[in-house]
């Protein structure tokens, strides 16, 4: 999360994907933990669909913010995406 202060663009995959993570998978893995209230075994087996359903959720706000994030904030969370054409 601290990167975007500095930087309003993401520019390789491999950007993309680490702050989907930083932002979305965790929340989608903190939820799980409080959700199968210590199950162990059920958090491991529901762990990567956690990870993907927070990674959705990121990707919905990219896509619901594309324009202000481009007009008025200069930035853009698509890699190798020229927003002007």
């Amino acid at each position: 999360m601290r990167s975007r202060l500095y930087n309003n663009s993401i520019s390789l995959p491999r950007e993309y994907k680490d702050y989907i993570y930083g932002s979305a998978d965790v929340v989608g893995l903190m939820c799980l933990k409080v959700f199968v209230k210590g199950d162990e075994k059920k958090y491991n087996e529901l762990k990567q669909t956690a990870m993907a359903l927070g990674s959705a959720f990121q990707k919905v706000n990219f896509l619901r913010d594309l324009k202000a994030d481009h007009d008025e904030l200069n930035r853009t969370y698509f890699p190798n995406t020229d927003l002007n054409n």
